[in-house]
């Protein structure tokens, strides 16, 4: 039994594809062969008589015995893989512990506070637990995400979480998903206590380049926190930092609005934070900017004109009263 290749056949299937983008085929089937789909589509004999010459060594069948006649239909529905383009796995088990709370609010109260206590309980944590704290969190995120039909994610880890890495990387693994990992950095407006300088921020990504590499099922990214958390003495590099190595680089934006108000303001005086980060050469099609809810007048013609891509968060953005971007 050759089981790299393995059939399901199943009572439904929905589609994203073709003419009708919502169709449910029933008696579906697919084949996979390694981490490719080969074929699916609706179910006959002639498709199972096709695939048995041409895997002569059979393939590994879901729910049947091997030798059997039609594979048998599963009372299960094939649903097309869903990508979560910005979280923070380390916060999964703080997930509903505020409704209707503004966002800075809830930062303070919430997950400034856990993360602290996770860092500086993590051996009687660990002692409890039975593993690290991070990693509990992990798989916690993990198995959330395939509850939803995630199998792909891009996880920005800021806090503490940007020295965890390895947990991040052992819960992944034992969830067979796919992640891209944004490290966090911060060098102003921040715990003193992991406020990095160029040096740190370069060595961290450095070592985590070399010991994970651009993989298939799990690679690392820069992933600076925030536009005014970072200075143009700690984006610039990082932005220089993904270029040679070919990666993405990711970062929330403009995502409350009395903190883009005060960007503007006090941090860097007459510019948003989409046109601070334009005028540092740091916008380009590589970008990602998180939620970039509250818009100035020149930001969506900038992030456009750059080819930058923006991933929004109405849930999040609506339980902790940022807005809604200019969609």
């Amino acid at each position: 039994m050759n089981e790299k290749v393995k059939f399901i056949r199943a009572r439904y299937m929905i589609t994203l594809a073709g003419a009708n983008p919502e169709e449910t085929i029933e008696d579906a089937f697919i084949l996979v062969d390694g981490e490719n789909i080969v074929e699916a589509g609706r179910y006959e004999t002639a498709v199972w008589r096709r695939v048995k010459e041409k895997y002569c060594d059979g393939v590994f069948v879901f729910g049947a015995e091997e030798g059997q006649g039609d594979p048998p239909l599963l009372d299960v529905a094939l649903l097309p893989a869903f990508v979560k383009a910005h979280g923070h796995d380390h916060e999964s088990l703080i997930i509903g512990f505020a409704r209707d709370e503004k966002l800075t609010e809830w930062l303070d109260h919430s997950v400034h506070p856990y993360s602290r206590f996770v860092e500086d309980s993590e051996d009687i944590l660990r002692e409890e637990l039975g593993c690290s704290p991070y990693l509990a969190a992990y798989r916690h995120s993990r198995l959330n995400d395939i509850y939803y039909g995630i199998t792909a994610a891009l996880s920005h880890n800021c806090d503490y979480a940007k020295y965890r890495i390895d947990d991040m990387h052992r819960a992944n693994l034992e969830a067979a998903t796919s992640m891209v990992i944004a490290i966090g950095s911060q060098d102003r407006f921040y715990d003193t206590r992991i406020l990095d300088t160029p040096e740190i921020a370069l060595r961290r990504m450095d070592a985590a380049f070399e010991k994970y590499g651009g993989g298939a099922r799990f690679r690392c990214i820069p992933g600076p926190d925030q536009l005014f958390s970072n200075s143009r003495a700690l984006l610039v590099p990082l932005k220089q930092w993904a270029d040679r190595h070919g990666t993405l680089i990711h970062v929330h934006s403009s995502e409350e609005p009395a903190t883009t108000a005060w960007f503007a303001r006090e941090v860097e005086p007459g510019l948003t934070p989409v046109e601070y980060a334009d005028s540092i050469g740091f916008m380009d099609d590589n970008v990602i900017l998180a939620h970039q809810v509250n818009c100035g007048p020149r930001d969506v013609d900038i992030i456009a004109a750059r080819g930058a891509a923006v991933v929004h968060n109405p849930l999040a953005n609506t339980i902790l009263g940022s807005g809604m971007p200019p969609l």
